[in-house]
């Protein structure tokens, strides 16, 4: 049997998808290794955790301190992991930085909030379609 090597294989996700205006596209790696999977999941489960907390309201001013410090290092990490989950088409002027996803989240929070929600949310569904659906030849 032959040997071969399995690469990075990316998906385009087409941004005009969410709104005709936007004519452009991203290239999600829609086969990243089942840890670093997990340690999204990980970090989005803190988060979903950490936010219901601070809704609740019955916090003191240093857990709230705390709970807004871990957020933050969550939302870095997230941001790490985005940009890697871009960034592995062959073309590299289709790669994004951790700069570029901090410019693009903080770019739509006025303008259109749920568009880097989106993005995410297409990107994770991505990954599932590939790393469940039976391929046909």
């Amino acid at each position: 049997m032959a040997k071969f090597a399995i690469p990075k294989i990316t998906r385009p996700l087409r941004l005009s998808a969410y709104a005709p205006e936007l004519d452009t596209e991203i290239h999600v790696w829609v086969n990243p290794p089942r840890a670093m999977l997990e340690r999204y999941e990980e970090s989005f489960q803190k988060v979903r955790a950490l936010s219901a907390r601070i809704q609740d309201g019955k916090l003191s001013k240093e857990e709230g301190e705390e709970i807004a410090k871990q957020l933050e290092e969550e939302g870095s990490y997230q941001v790490e992991f985005f940009s890697e989950l871009w960034s592995q088409h062959k073309d590299p002027e289709t790669h994004w930085s951790a700069e570029e996803v901090t410019q693009l989240i903080q770019g739509v929070r006025e303008t259109d909030p749920m568009l880097f929600v989106w993005m995410t949310n297409q990107s994770v569904g991505l990954i599932v379609e590939h790393r469940t659906i039976t391929k046909k030849g």
